[in-house]
């Protein structure tokens, strides 16, 4: 019985990185697959056919989008009390 090469997902921004992580897991003999972003690796994580084993993450990357999805969930917070207060005053100013 043989099996197939244990799959990996590679998900890094940094060209070289991405690279030399590919390079280092084919010739151990693993399938690789890459993602350069988070959205793309998604894609790829969401083909039922071709489901990675194993996916390798840049987690500095992982924090740095976590910030930036609060930073605009927060703005978005913001703006939506904004535009309430504006209705809510211009309702009791009728």
């Amino acid at each position: 019985m043989q099996f197939a090469p244990t799959r990996i997902l590679i998900v890094e921004d940094e060209d070289q990185a991405r690279t030399l992580l590919e390079n280092i897991f084919v010739l151990a003999g693993f399938a690789v697959q890459t993602a350069t972003n988070g959205a793309e690796a998604l894609r790829r994580l969401r083909d039922r056919d071709n489901v990675p084993d194993l996916v390798v993450l840049d987690l500095l990357y992982v924090a740095v989008a976590q910030r930036t999805h609060n930073r605009s969930h927060a703005a978005f917070q913001a703006t939506a009390r904004a535009v309430a207060g504006h209705w809510a005053a211009k309702e009791e100013g009728q």
